[in-house]
């Protein structure tokens, strides 16, 4: 059956969609840090969970038919990598920095032993890489190195990889959606509601001039 020009347009464009919302979401955070070289805010552990996971992903997308979440994921990956690059240098380390390492090992074993089991797990995986955002955001002293645009795009994202997970059932896919979405929502509010308070906390406080004595 001969493809109209209007679908195989349609098909192009939601296609470039798809594999767009997983890169775009990080541009705004990578262009931020390139540009001030500030992380404050940003969490070390979860950004190389996010090296991991975003390694996985591309494993575990190969053997679907989901090739937009796969060439998103590949592309999201390189800029993660940069992201993290840039972040490593000015975030402190810490011992919640050998969870990543030891999230490997799990990955690997499973790989090896159940690959069933693993789009599920990474699904849970993904709660590495936003959980510690989502809860950090609501007492980090700054919110400076965080670019609510890349949150806003990541709920979006959260959106379309539940929506591109749904009709196949990609378990994987359908958890990242819903953990994405509430971590990117938890994110959101936190700068709404914290933001305020500590740029009034951050304004320097007006001194009186001193009174002389006559």
């Amino acid at each position: 059956m001969p493809v109209s020009l209007d679908t195989l347009s349609f098909d192009t464009v939601y296609a470039v969609g798809v594999v767009a919302i997983g890169v775009v979401p990080l541009l705004p955070q990578l262009a931020r840090l390139a540009r001030t070289g500030d992380p404050t805010g940003l969490s070390l552990p979860a950004l190389l969970a996010g090296l991991v996971n975003y390694t996985a992903w591309t494993y575990y997308l190969a053997g679907t038919d989901a090739t937009g979440l796969l060439v998103g994921n590949v592309l999201a990956g390189l800029v993660w990598v940069v992201v993290t690059g840039l972040a490593v240098r000015g975030l402190a380390w810490s011992r919640a920095c050998v969870v990543p390492g030891l999230w490997a090992v799990v990955l690997l074993a499973v790989v090896a032993l159940a690959p069933a089991l693993l789009g599920g797990l990474l699904g849970l995986g993904s709660l590495l890489v936003f959980v510690p955002q989502a809860v950090g955001v609501w007492r980090a002293p700054s919110l400076s190195g965080i670019s609510p645009l890349s949150w806003w795009l990541l709920l979006a994202q959260g959106l379309v990889w539940f929506g591109e997970s749904l009709p196949g059932l990609l378990v994987g896919g359908l958890v990242f959606g819903v953990v994405c979405v509430a971590s990117s929502i938890s994110v959101l509010c936190a700068v709404s509601v914290r933001t305020p308070a500590l740029v009034a906390r951050a304004e320097p406080v007006a001194v009186p001039e001193p009174v002389l004595a006559a």
